[in-house]
């Protein structure tokens, strides 16, 4: 058999649970923590009060797009502040909102109902919540204003949030050289199930499909890239766009044409049903056809790096996972073996193609775990 030079490029896709590896409370659970906390601090500092028909008085009075919070009895600010200021976690706040809570937070919006609904049980996921509620709306179009209205809301709350948070100082922490070894490591013969031990393997370019918000990849790959000589050829793609920024806004929305109910929706002729679908976010701006140029110039291996592979970027993973130039899909998993059989479950509904999928797919190794900069 004669011996061949296979010249590889690496696609990474980095999702939230590298933000989370780094220390960054940017789950969905964190950011809706954020939210009901805020309700609470907003209503006491705004200090308004509201006397309804019936003559009950609303203390602290307060109301936004999604929720109308009040206390039902007076109390000074500052022990109210301080009250609020115990409940530290999610669970807590979970559990001062029940039925015989001093404060009230309703609910008027069925989306922001469902999404808090979801966390009693530990589970967020806004852009999936959307579209199952559009789903279910496709005769009321009335409904549907109010959600994309209400949707909007969110994801300016989400940004707002997520420009607070701080991103760790990489330079003080060692384990940032070991991302950057995983991100910049090469290809295998064992990752490669079309390349024989004789052939001859190499890595070109790497592109960094960054899903997350924040600049935190870019931070951390600054304070490591002067340690590689040669540098390393990479480029990042903020394929859902910046906080903060006009050129690359967010693209936050739903991404799964490949749904049964897609193609209703369509036909439905109206673009108020469109208006959070990815497809359409994308052509604000260049990036997504930079991914289609990377992915058609040369044959690749995926690595996925803290990206749930969930429903929402269905069609976008699509495109990657099943291009006849993907030859490999790594997984960095999180923890144990059970979140890599997890990752494996969830790229498998991104393929059409069951035999392709099983191919590509490389074996568990224990050696892929993602660094904890918190541990």
């Amino acid at each position: 058999m004669s011996k061949k030079e296979r010249i590889y490029n690496r696609l990474i896709l980095v999702g939230n649970g590298f933000d989370l590896a780094l220390g960054m409370k940017t789950s969905y659970n964190d950011f809706l923590f954020w939210y009901l906390k805020n309700l609470l601090i907003t209503s006491v500092k705004k200090n308004q009060r509201f006397d309804d028909r019936n003559m009950s008085t609303k203390y602290f009075y307060y109301k936004d797009e999604l929720t109308t919070t009040y206390w039902k009895s007076f109390n000074h600010q500052d022990k109210l502040l301080e009250f609020i200021d115990r409940h530290d976690t999610l669970e807590k706040l979970q559990k001062l909102l029940n039925e015989n809570s001093p404060v009230n937070i309703a609910c008027n919006s069925l989306l922001f109902k469902s999404i808090y609904d979801s966390s009693l049980n530990s589970w967020v996921d806004i852009e999936r919540t959307y579209y199952d509620i559009l789903k279910s709306n496709l005769k009321e179009k009335k409904e549907v204003e109010k959600l994309n209205n209400n949707f909007s809301f969110l994801k300016n709350q989400l940004e707002i949030y997520l420009i607070s948070l701080e991103i760790p100082a990489f330079a003080d922490s060692g384990k940032s050289t070991l991302f950057s070894e995983q991100f910049f490591g090469g290809v295998t013969h064992e990752e490669m199930i079309d390349a024989s031990p004789e052939d001859s393997i190499g890595r070109k370019d790497i592109l960094l499909l960054n899903f997350n918000y924040t600049n935190s990849l870019s931070q951390l790959l600054k304070n490591v890239e002067d340690k590689y000589q040669p540098k390393i050829n990479y480029t990042i793609n903020h394929i859902h766009g910046k906080l903060n920024s006009t050129e690359e806004k967010m693209i936050f929305g739903y991404g799964d044409e490949m749904d049964d109910k897609y193609k209703e929706i369509q036909d439905l002729n109206d673009n108020l049903y469109l208006e959070n679908i990815k497809s359409f976010q994308y052509f604000r701006s260049p990036n997504y056809r930079s991914l289609l140029r990377f992915v058609s110039s040369n044959e690749y291996q995926v690595c996925i790096y803290g990206h749930s592979c969930g429903l929402s970027d269905r069609v976008m993973l699509n495109e990657i996972f099943e291009n006849e130039n993907c030859k490999s899909i790594k997984i960095y998993f999180y923890k144990d073996e059970n979140d890599f059989n997890n990752k494996t479950m969830e790229i498998s509904r991104h393929f059409k193609d069951n035999n392709s999928m099983r191919k590509k797919i490389v074996n568990f190794n224990p050696k892929d775990i993602m660094p904890q900069l918190t541990n």
